[in-house]
């Protein structure tokens, strides 16, 4: 009688508004009781943390990095409720190094990473914990350290880089169309990688930038994995069961990367059969497949699934990570031209080496060229600390655990932690780490490497990227080579902010434009200058200059010996070297050591060579096109060691242009 009577009152005195308040009410006490308990972003009932990341979607990791600083560092989250994902995201390098190195066994990939990745990776090396994983990582070790390895993968690098990049690059410069650099560099890596991997060449930068169906299935089986880790398991996972919309999709393309990587590893294993050994291959595969043969000749095949996942595997990390790293770089270089500058002084360095010899216009670095460039390195290592391709990492946690901050953790929660972040914190990097400053790894002139655990790009710990210096040659061989070249100019107005994904690409590409620059201007008096060099032999010796020349005559295809001075003592350690007409040489010399004679007597000091190239040219310009002599000038005064050539023509090849006497002399040419 009294539950009856409760009831009635209740209908009649609450109505269904009453009810909706008290809900209202009731989300509202529950929001701000998290908002005052948690340190981090609002995680809204039911939601969790998923409104506050679509709100700032446009500026995820920039917003992210805001409200680590505001949480000093570490904040729980949790997403939407039945998700099953929650744990938290951190960037204090003591519980990055504890994660990573400390309690290693503690924080695998774990399941959640795992199963996203199985279809694309299977048991790969990047989708793998445990025994499975160690021995995939030592066989990544010995190999990818191997001289034999090593060898080939530099001399497929710079067979790719100088054969076909700066092809290409040369025709959409000449084009003067804008491209995209970062898919440029997509198709590059791509090339780079599988003839490092597969020993196979797709094809992928050829000069008609065609589309290649394994580069394109890789690719989108790449984003369409990706997909998994933005959406709860409860719908990727019945699409996938039933073959609708992105996981259709995903498995066709998996289906093509799958079917081309097994045709590859049958046809290597069919010719190691045949020929019992694969002498003729360097790649990784083939290297795996001659270890299936241990010391004592007991044959441990290795199954086909296990060659294809740890090659598809070793593809992925190798593509994209790459190629937005140069993307990210080439950009920060634009804004940031003293950089520019400075790389290339060290370039120039590097060449004007005596002990490098390049006859041709095309200079190819060599592996030891690559080491000493130490600015660039730390130009690339800067770059990336500020956008680092892989922006956050993740880790599922074993057993309950906590971290050297307090922070507490359960079984089966994931640990995010930030790289792009970490660089944006100034406790961490200082008071300019917004700032893109290369000098910051540079001691003494030499490179000097950050902690692992704060500059987590290549991981740390056991997991420490076996590709470091794989991907750091890669990198500086591409970067020297196109600056060396081309100056790239970022189209004005273009929106360059990061994609949200796994993998920092740029959301809209980066599109430029390339002109040739001032060093590849200067590369055809380089030629113009060997030339020099050749016919009378001069040489640089620390504050010294060495000139002596051929004695030779030609006339028509005949060459014979013609004894004549070339070289003319016009002042003290001041020589003038001519080549075409003796007599106009002679004249000319004698005229201009004259005129410095007289200099000397009347000012009582030792004549420099910037007086005589004064004379010289004011002499050619009032005579122009009678003189039928390319002139050299050299020598040493108290400014140090000079040379300069003055020819016929405002063409830059002077000493073909003394054979043509209609040329008239138009401008003079100083090449130091």
């Amino acid at each position: 009688m009294l539950v009856f009577s409760v009831s009635e009152w209740v209908s009649s005195h609450l109505t269904l508004w009453d009810v909706a308040i008290a809900l209202l009410g009731l989300f509202i006490f529950s929001c701000i009781h998290e908002s005052l308990a948690n340190k981090g972003p609002m995680l809204w009932p039911v939601l969790g943390v998923i409104p506050s990341v679509f709100l700032h979607m446009n500026d995820i990791y920039d917003w992210a990095t805001r409200a680590l600083i505001n949480a000093g560092g570490t904040f729980p989250y949790r997403g939407m409720w039945m998700g099953g994902s929650y744990g938290i995201i951190t960037v204090d390098p003591s519980n990055i190094e504890y994660m990573l190195k400390t309690n290693f066994k503690n924080f695998p990939k774990g399941k959640y990473y795992r199963e996203r990745f199985c279809d694309l990776l299977g048991g790969g090396i990047f989708n793998s914990d445990d025994e499975s994983w160690k021995e995939q990582r030592q066989l990544a070790k010995l190999e990818m350290h191997s001289s034999r390895f090593i060898e080939h993968s530099i001399q497929s690098m710079q067979d790719i880089v100088h054969q076909k990049l700066m092809n290409l690059l040369e025709k959409l410069a000449n084009s003067g169309h804008c491209f995209d650099l970062q898919e440029v560099f997509l198709r590059l890596t791509f090339d780079n990688i599988c003839t490092a991997a597969l020993g196979i060449d797709p094809g992928c930068l050829a000069l008609d930038l065609p589309e290649v169906p394994f580069a394109k299935a890789f690719e989108d089986a790449t984003e369409l994995t990706l997909l998994r880790f933005l959406m709860p398991p409860f719908v990727w996972k019945p699409l996938k069961f039933f073959r609708l919309g992105n996981e259709k999709r995903l498995k066709e393309a998996t289906e093509v990367v799958h079917d081309f990587a097994d045709k590859t590893v049958r046809d290597r294993r069919k010719k190691l059969d045949n020929l019992g050994n694969l002498n003729d291959h360097s790649d990784l595969l083939s290297r795996l497949m001659e270890k299936e043969i241990d010391k004592q000749g007991k044959n441990r095949q290795y199954p086909g699934k296990f060659l294809r996942d740890f090659c598809v595997s070793f593809i992925l990390a190798g593509r994209d990570t790459t190629s937005v790293a140069l993307a990210w770089f080439f950009w920060l270089v634009h804004k940031n031209p003293e950089v520019e500058s400075k790389i290339l002084g060290e370039i120039y360095e590097i060449l004007s080496h005596p002990e490098r010899r390049t006859e041709d216009d095309d200079i190819v670095f060599t592996i030891e060229e690559l080491k000493k460039m130490v600015y660039l390195e730390a130009a690339l290592s800067e770059s990336l600390r500020l956008h680092p391709s892989v922006p956050i990492e993740m880790k599922q946690v074993l057993e309950d655990d906590v971290f050297p901050d307090g922070t507490r953790v359960k079984k089966g929660a994931r640990v995010l932690h930030c790289i792009f972040s970490m660089a944006r914190i100034d406790s961490i990097w200082g008071k300019d780490c917004l700032e893109f400053k290369p000098e910051r790894w540079i001691k003494d002139g030499k490179f000097v490497s950050a902690n692992q655990f704060k500059y987590a790009v290549f991981n740390a710990g056991p997991r420490l990227c076996v590709g470091k210096k794989f991907a750091y040659t890669q990198m500086k061989m591409v970067a020297a080579s196109v600056l060396l070249r081309y100056s790239v100019k970022v189209v004005e107005g273009h929106s360059v902010v990061p994609k949200v994904t796994t993998t920092l690409y740029m959301k809209n590409g980066l599109m430029v434009t390339l002109k040739p620059s001032q060093s590849s201007k200067l590369q055809c008096q380089a030629s113009h200058l060997r030339l020099l060099l050749y016919l009378f032999n001069i040489h640089f010796l620390f504050q010294f200059l060495c000139v002596h020349s051929h004695t030779r005559a030609t006339a028509e295809c005949i060459v014979c010996d013609k004894n004549c001075v070339k070289i003319h003592s016009i002042a003290p350690s001041i020589y003038c070297c001519g080549a075409g007409t003796a007599t106009d040489t002679e004249a000319v010399t004698d005229m201009i050591s004259s005129q410095l004679q007289l200099h000397r007597c009347h000012t009582g000091r030792e004549s420099r060579i910037v007086t005589a190239l004064t004379l010289l040219k004011s002499h050619l310009f009032h005579y122009r096109g009678y003189i039928q002599a390319a002139l050299v000038l050299g020598g040493v005064d108290v400014t140090g060691p000079h040379l300069h050539t003055m020819n016929l023509s405002s063409w830059i090849y002077g000493y073909s242009a003394i054979c043509n006497y209609g040329f008239w002399f138009t401008s003079c040419y100083d090449c130091f």
